[in-house]
């Protein structure tokens, strides 16, 4: 789980999504009895899989490096405001 956060993190990807969760086994008569992602798209009714995200509890209880940690925040904070540096 650890080296899945980091590299969903250090590929920008929010919000971090459970691998476990992401896998949908399709029945044998729709797709052939594969495994293949879940779809995105909670619209679809029941059929569709709950994906679970990774919270920041347990990327703490993971032992996380503090860079990533950085990171995950950032993340975390650009789908509510934007970062504005001063030039001087």
């Amino acid at each position: 789980m650890k080296e899945h956060v980091q590299s969903q993190v250090g590929q920008s990807i929010w919000p971090i999504r459970c691998p476990l969760c992401v896998m949908d086994y399709s029945p044998e008569g729709e797709h052939g009895g594969e495994h293949r992602p879940a779809p995105l798209d909670f619209a679809k009714g029941l059929s569709t899989v709950i994906m679970s995200v990774i919270t920041r509890d347990l990327v703490e209880t993971l032992g996380i490096d503090q860079a990533v940690l950085v990171k995950w925040v950032k993340l975390e904070m650009a789908k509510v405001c934007v970062a504005i540096e001063c030039p001087r």
